[in-house]
């Protein structure tokens, strides 16, 4: 007679985390050849969180974003800006009857 085999697939279990959040992360991406330049940093403890991220805009500053969270108080940006900014070179139009 033949035989069956039937797999029994259960489910992995439920882990509940109860203790405080806590962690700190950071990275950074920068390629001279490529013209970017980021990153960000976060540490938390709990419902409090702080950090900043920055990221190379394209007239040459860099934008620097400093904040915290807070509970209740949500998220609050402090935005600031570094290094001068370069103006881009005049493009030349072609065909437009100058």
């Amino acid at each position: 007679s033949p035989t069956t085999l039937s797999r029994v697939q259960k489910d992995p279990p439920i882990v509940k985390y109860s203790g405080p959040k806590k962690y700190a992360t950071t990275y950074e991406v920068k390629s001279d050849v490529d013209g970017v330049n980021y990153g960000h940093s976060e540490v938390r403890e709990g419902s409090y969180s702080a950090g900043e991220y920055f990221v190379l805009q394209p007239d040459g500053r860099i934008r620097r974003v400093t904040y915290v969270v807070d509970g209740d108080k949500g998220f609050v940006p402090f935005v600031e800006y570094e290094g001068q900014a370069t103006p881009p070179p005049p493009t030349t139009l072609y065909g437009l009857n100058q």
